[in-house]
């Protein structure tokens, strides 16, 4: 469970990375026009911290569900099916590939 839990923290801390490199890139683009739109870049900004609030409660949420043994069975079978989707599309596009080459 430790590498599944990290795992998640490890998603959580680059994606509120990414939302403090965007808000701190929004405000050096904004700072640079402040008198055309002082409330426009407040808005923004505002919008850019709840995404960030989002995301925490989006991960504290999988993290809680992940403790649920039905959750954790629902999510094995979920990547079984994706694995088997992924494998058939693949199969598909390299037997179309084959037929094309072969032409």
């Amino acid at each position: 469970m430790t590498d599944t839990r990290q795992a998640w923290d490890q998603v959580g801390d680059r994606l509120e990375a990414l939302a403090l490199k965007a808000k701190l890139h929004l405000l050096q683009e904004t700072s640079e026009h402040e008198a055309e739109d002082a409330d426009h870049r407040g808005e923004l900004v505002g919008a850019l911290d709840r995404l960030g609030e989002a995301f925490e409660d989006v991960f504290e949420a999988v993290e809680n569900a992940a403790h649920d043994e039905g959750i954790r069975s629902d999510i094995a079978e979920a990547a079984t099916a994706t694995g088997e989707a992924l494998g058939v599309t693949f199969g598909e596009i390299a037997s179309g590939l084959r037929e094309r080459l072969e032409r």
